[in-house]
Formats: C-alpha cells, sequence, structure tokens
C-alpha cells in the first residue's frame, strides 16, 4: 500500500512538471552551416571558424551534431533535435525528433527543411515523413532528411506540419 501511494505522488508530480512546460515558438532560430544557431540569419556571415571551435559531437569523423529548442508551425508538433551530418557520396543530412506535444493525435506528418543564402534569399527545399506517420499526444519519433550537397546554402529552418 505505501508503494502504490508513492507511485501515485510521483506520477502526480510528473503531471504537473509536464502540463507547466511551455516552449517558445514566436521566435524563429537559424542553423548556419556551420552548425551554431543564431536568432537571425545574417548572424552567420559574423561567424568565423578557427580551431578553437564550440564542442560538437563527431562520429566518424563526419558526423556535426548541434541540438535546439524546439521549432514549430502546426500546433502540437515540436522538432525536440536536430543534426546535420556530412555524408559520403552526393548528399548529407538532417536528422532529430518530432514530438506531437498537443492534445490530439497528428497523422500525415512532414518535416521540411527549407535553406537560405546568406541574404536570407530561399535557395531549396527538402522533406521527409518521420519514422511513425501518425503521433499520438506525447509521442515522438525519428526523421532524416536528405538534401545535395551542392546545394549553396548559409542557414536552414525546419517545420514540422
Amino acid at each position: 500500500m505505501k508503494k502504490m501511494i508513492i507511485m501515485v505522488v510521483f506520477l502526480m508530480c510528473v503531471i504537473i512538471l509536464i502540463s507547466g512546460c511551455k516552449t517558445e515558438v514566436n521566435k524563429p532560430e537559424y542553423i548556419c552551416k556551420d552548425g551554431t544557431v543564431v536568432n537571425d540569419a545574417s548572424e552567420c556571415k559574423a561567424i568565423t571558424t578557427t580551431t578553437a571551435e564550440a564542442p560538437t559531437t563527431t562520429i566518424a569523423s563526419t558526423t556535426t551534431t548541434t541540438t535546439t529548442p524546439p521549432t514549430t508551425l502546426k500546433i502540437g508538433l515540436i522538432i525536440t533535435e536536430n543534426s546535420i551530418r556530412k555524408g559520403s557520396q552526393s548528399n548529407d543530412y538532417i536528422s532529430g525528433i518530432v514530438l506531437n506535444n498537443g492534445n490530439d493525435q497528428e497523422d500525415l506528418i512532414k518535416i521540411v527543411a527549407t535553406f537560405y543564402d546568406s541574404d536570407k534569399n530561399k535557395v531549396g527545399t527538402a522533406s521527409a515523413k518521420p519514422s511513425q506517420s501518425t503521433l499520438d499526444p506525447g509521442q515522438s519519433s525519428p526523421f532524416e532528411i536528405s538534401f545535395s550537397k551542392d546545394l549553396n546554402y548559409e542557414t536552414f529552418e525546419l517545420e514540422a506540419r
């Protein structure tokens, strides 16, 4: 009985914590080609690469991982993390996790990457579906978007639709 009471109290605390979470979605964020997260695409111009770069995670010496705050367009869907992986052939990849943070089931989900040059001009798009096409509230699913290495971009935005 004592274990049951402790479990109920624990679950109530978790529910209270989750219900109090808020995600700031009004301010778009951009990811520069070097993986740096900025509030405005024009800030990418000021970034220079030195031997003392910000820490990144490298896997097989071709992967740069950057975790960013959630980006959202569709109510309930947020992208909780994303990373850029350099491919060995003609494509690079953006992978991440999409979360249904809403109260309703979401289906036919699509993740869209929009690429911009240094003047904030749109230079391309790429999209993919997450591994799970339908997400119940609280569920998440990984995604991976393939795009051409030849794409000359400075920043990109991710949208969950």
